[in-house]
């Protein structure tokens, strides 16, 4: 089973990259308004994925009684999707107030993934849906999210890319039991390696990508290296 301290620090970099996905967009608000629409953001995804990963918590329930058994998170009472719903009307009504200040196309690119997130709230009903499921989104929408911006740089770019990406992809695939019969190594080691290298990944990402708050960049890079990387990607 994967632990759950990752699965809450999992979230905290997968709800930041959902939130500020559209920095690009949300960069050019009046500072009020982007504020208001980040911080709706980042309470909508919180909750999402909690909620579309309640299967995940299901035993935390059952102990408190609030459902009987673990298959009764599939579809539990209308009361638990509550603050889901909350969220999502804040961040529409937030998105609602800066209308006039972005175009259409800006609006469709800041309301599409939470949009998606309500296509996934309703396969959760039929399937739950569990970490690594979303784990893999994670890993294919950044796989080709970035070759969506180095096309606009010209497609050498993005075949270097996608040569480097099929390269270290296959050489992990390589090296894991799915793919070598006789895997010299016992499972748990293997689940370590990934636990370890995804903690890796999530710090780092801390301080190497833009798509998370400043406040939390400076808390990996303190003082003068954190002001020279972010105005660096600014």
């Amino acid at each position: 089973a994967i632990g759950f301290p990752l699965i809450i620090y999992f979230a905290a970099h997968h709800v930041c990259n959902e939130a500020y996905l559209t920095s690009g967009i949300s960069d050019r608000l009046r500072a009020d308004r982007r504020r208001q629409l980040r911080a709706a953001a980042i309470v909508l995804h919180t909750l999402l994925y909690f909620t579309l990963l309640r299967s995940e918590f299901a035993q935390v329930f059952v102990r408190r009684g609030y459902v009987a058994s673990a298959a009764d998170m599939l579809q539990p009472s209308i009361y638990f999707f509550i603050p889901l719903l909350l969220a999502y009307a804040g961040y529409f009504i937030a998105l609602y107030r800066v209308r006039s200040e972005v175009d259409r196309q800006s609006l469709l690119e800041l309301s599409i993934v939470e949009l998606a997130g309500l296509g996934l709230l309703a396969v959760s009903f039929v399937t739950p849906i569990r970490f690594l499921d979303v784990v893999c989104y994670h890993f294919v929408f950044w796989w080709f999210y970035p070759a969506s911006k180095m096309d606009q740089r010209g497609p050498a770019l993005v075949v270097h890319y996608a040569g480097w990406m099929i390269a270290l992809v296959g050489a992990t695939f390589l090296l894991s039991p799915a793919v070598m019969p006789d895997y010299p190594f016992r499972d748990s080691i293997y689940l370590r390696q990934f636990l370890l290298w995804s903690h890796i990944h999530i710090t780092s990402s801390f301080f190497l990508s833009n798509a998370h708050p400043e406040w939390i960049r400076r808390w990996f890079m303190p003082g003068r290296a954190v002001r020279a990387a972010l105005q660096a990607s600014s």
